[in-house]
């Protein structure tokens, strides 16, 4: 039987009372002062005392997101409180005791009119009222600043790929501070040390989202926050931390890919180490889309490239966030395998200009469009020629290839969609 690994698909609520009594006096999470990036103000620290040891501040529980299932006022939820999730979540909030990437929510709306995470306005005061903005999701902005900010960090923690960390009084199960994380994903195409500063850059990209997003070019990092096992190529997890920006990698693994009928991925399909994974949706607003998920699996089944192992890359939640074709060399013979199938494509298609004459079931193509897809792979060809070539570069050839390829289906495009068949 095939040994399947379901990674992240479900929601991991890990309760470790017994291993963490001891700890019940650990310094973690004692100083709550925070920073915050650009304009946002620091919200001061709430008087409230919370009950039981205040110092006490071990890990109750770890929640894993995995879209509205781990919802943080949902029902699931409400065996740590009191009363109900949501209304324990939104006195946790009116404390000033929940946190994202450890910078505090305003308590109240005169602590700031401009929360962010990550660089983006995320909680914020219009002419109108409130709104939030977390990724894809953007509210109204009428709201009152209880709703707005309830809504903001209940999206957060739907957020798959990101996780949630509740901290408490294991002597009494009373919550002291909720901690979530927010992740912005970049690659790192450059990296580039300067005393105790390092930059790296993404290369470029096309925008995710016409919604203002942080450009990583512009993020400088402390060696220090700066994880010491990033290397040029690798997928890059950075966040705005109360000590400032933090960069970390992503968690790689290597396989083949596949997907399931519901459209998950499966690294090593059919294999007994074999891996089913959800995607995650945290913002890759960084990243270049021959590295996107949806967009990498396109290109790979069009130019027969399955049987080549890749790099999956996740959050540390084992959610996907892309895939590369790996180092330089593996890449370069990707990028052979790829223009020898899209040259393939071309066998059997004749040249004309209107169909006429070309015998029924034969498949014809227009000189131009012919012209347009060859030019494609000439420029593949030259980058896999080209010594100086970058490994972001394969894959990005290969992808451009498997745009020029094209597809068929209701709307077809590209050399595939530019043939007509001889009646």
């Amino acid at each position: 039987m095939k040994n399947k690994k379901l990674l992240a698909l479900v929601l991991a609520v890990v309760l470790i009372l017994s291993l963490l009594a001891a700890c019940g006096s650990s310094d973690a999470g004692k100083d709550d002062k925070t920073t915050t990036p650009v304009s946002q103000d620091v919200a001061e620290e709430s008087p409230h005392v919370p009950a039981g040891d205040p110092e006490a501040m071990a890990i109750i529980a770890e929640i894993i997101h995995d879209g509205d299932a781990t919802k943080i006022t949902g029902a699931a939820f409400d065996e740590y409180f009191d009363t109900t999730a949501a209304e324990g979540i939104a006195a946790l909030l009116a404390e000033g005791k929940v946190y994202v990437n450890g910078v505090k929510i305003p308590a109240a709306d005169t602590d700031t009119i401009d929360y962010q995470v990550n660089g983006v306005s995320s909680l914020y005061k219009t002419s109108s009222g409130w709104g939030f903005n977390v990724h894809k999701t953007t509210s109204a902005d009428n709201l009152s600043f209880e709703e707005a900010r309830l809504g903001f960090y209940e999206t957060i923690t739907t957020v798959r790929g990101h996780k949630t960390i509740i901290y408490g009084d294991v002597s009494t199960g009373l919550i002291n501070k909720i901690d979530s994380s927010s992740y912005d994903v970049g690659r790192a195409t450059e990296i580039i040390y300067y005393n105790e500063s390092i930059t790296f850059n993404r290369g470029d990209f096309e925008l995710e989202t016409n919604r203002i997003r942080p450009d990583v070019n512009n993020i400088v990092f402390h060696s220090s926050r700066f994880d010491e096992n990033l290397a040029f190529g690798d997928f890059v997890l950075f966040y705005y931390s109360p000590d400032g920006w933090v960069a970390e990698k992503a968690v790689p693994m290597v396989g083949t890919l596949g997907k399931t009928e519901s459209g998950n991925f499966i690294l090593n399909a059919g294999q007994a180490d074999e891996y089913e994974m959800i995607e995650s949706n945290v913002s890759r607003y960084n990243l270049i889309n021959c590295n996107r998920p949806t967009q990498f699996y396109t290109s790979y089944v069009a130019l027969g490239l399955t049987e080549i192992p890749v790099t999956m890359w996740c959050t540390p939640t084992g959610h996907p966030i892309g895939f590369t074709y790996g180092d330089k060399t593996s890449a370069k013979e990707a990028l052979r395998i790829a223009i020898e199938h899209a040259t393939a494509a071309k066998e059997g298609v004749v040249v004309s200009e209107d169909g006429s004459g070309v015998a029924a079931g034969t498949k014809w193509i227009a000189q131009a469009d012919l012209d347009t897809y060859d030019e494609a792979i000439s420029a593949a060809q030259a980058a896999y020629n080209n010594n100086s070539t970058a490994v972001q570069e394969f894959d990005d050839a290969i992808y451009q290839l498997s745009l020029a390829l094209g597809e068929g289906g209701e709307k077809p495009t590209g050399f595939i969609g530019a043939q007509g068949e001889g009646a």
